[in-house]
């Protein structure tokens, strides 16, 4: 299991993210399933037989429901397309149905063997079977929630993955299919129907790859992106892979204990816009040098107006002093107006800085 898979089990394992996952997915938003009659069930599911012996692990489990009866709820995430997602779906759910049956089997045995119940004696088919005319199975919903960038690419039923070519089209209606639970969140443009922090983290991923959208649908939203979690932003950052969410994580602490997104969002957007200058500056002054050296070679062969060149580079490199102090006290004027102190101590220093904040306040020789 990789770090997204372990992130996102580990998130939902909070039984109020468990039920609103399935209540937002599946019902519209309405409340159908109650955390508080959610219980953890093991994840692991396994079959032995005379000569058969199959485990399967899923990604999340739990059982809804109180007493004898209960529904089995399971969440698969994908990270990826499985195009033969309905037929590994539909063996969990057989395997989990024989688990039961196994259990209902064994149960009966042991009732028969202490004849703990002697009003009930097994006909030849229920002791046959093990299964007895009034026992039923708990049935089983598996939900598969898709956090790639990309449209699911495979079946989302059995149908999708059988080859029917040539067949008799009548044949298909008893051929019995098996329907995908699928959610995308690609696929939607609001979330209100979730009302747990699941409603910001599908937002936010529906969004990420359109960074002024995201941003604009992080404002419209404060009530979710103001102060969110700290497990949820942390998820976030992993399912996205954004390494600068962790850059900035430290500016965006609210007093409350969680974060401010659109915080986030906008150092996020300004780290890359200067790291983008700074890229694109240095990139400039290499084509410069470079056709600087192409110039140097010609005008070398011109001896006769070397010696003038010099004596204006000369002229042009002290008038070029005499303008960067006057630059620089243009900026120091403009910075200490704006009380940004703390950059105005790294532009003494580092020339790749000053030359980004006179960008900033559009400082020119004009300007003096």
């Amino acid at each position: 299991m990789g770090r997204k898979d372990i992130a996102l089990t580990t998130y939902l394992s909070d039984h109020r993210r468990f039920a609103d996952l399935f209540n937002g997915c599946l019902f519209g938003g309405e409340k159908i399933i109650e955390q508080s009659e959610l219980t953890e069930e093991d994840s692991v599911q396994s079959y032995r037989g005379k000569n058969l012996y199959l485990k399967k692990t899923r990604d999340k489990v739990m059982k809804y429901g109180k007493g004898a009866g209960y529904v089995v709820l399971a969440v698969e995430n994908q990270n990826e397309t499985d195009y033969v997602m309905p037929l590994r779906n539909l063996l969990y759910e057989a395997l989990e149905y024989e688990r039961q049956r196994q259990e209902l089997a064994r149960r009966h045995k042991e009732e028969q063997r202490q004849m703990k119940s002697p009003e009930h004696k097994s006909t030849p088919s229920e002791y046959l079977s093990g299964f007895y005319k009034d026992d039923r199975l708990c049935p089983i919903i598996t939900l598969v929630v898709y956090y790639g960038k990309e449209p699911w690419q495979g079946a989302k039923d059995l149908y999708g993955i059988l080859d029917f070519t040539n067949q008799d089209p009548k044949l298909k209606k008893y051929v019995q299919n098996y329907e995908l639970n699928l959610f995308h969140y690609a696929e939607h443009d609001s979330f209100e129907m979730f009302q747990t922090e699941l409603g910001a983290l599908f937002g936010f991923l529906r969004y990420s790859e359109q960074k002024d959208k995201l941003q604009d649908y992080v404002k419209q939203h404060p009530e979710a992106y103001d102060n969110i979690d700290e497990e949820t932003y942390h998820l976030i950052a992993d399912l996205t892979g954004s390494e600068k969410m962790l850059e900035v994580e430290e500016k965006c602490k609210t007093e409350e204990g969680g974060y401010d997104m659109c915080k986030a969002i906008a150092d996020m957007i300004e780290d890359g816009r200067i790291e983008g200058r700074i890229q694109g500056r240095e990139e400039g002054r290499e084509e410069g040098r470079e056709e600087g050296r192409k110039e140097g070679r010609k005008e070398g062969r011109e001896e006769g107006r070397e010696e003038g060149r010099e004596e204006g580079r000369e002229e042009g490199r002290k008038e070029g002093r005499t303008e960067g102090e006057d630059l620089f006290a243009v900026l120091v004027k403009n910075l200490l107006k704006d009380s940004r102190t703390e950059e105005l101590m790294l532009a003494v220093n580092d020339k790749e800085v000053r030359k980004v904040l006179y960008a900033e306040y559009h400082i020119n020789l004009n300007e003096k």
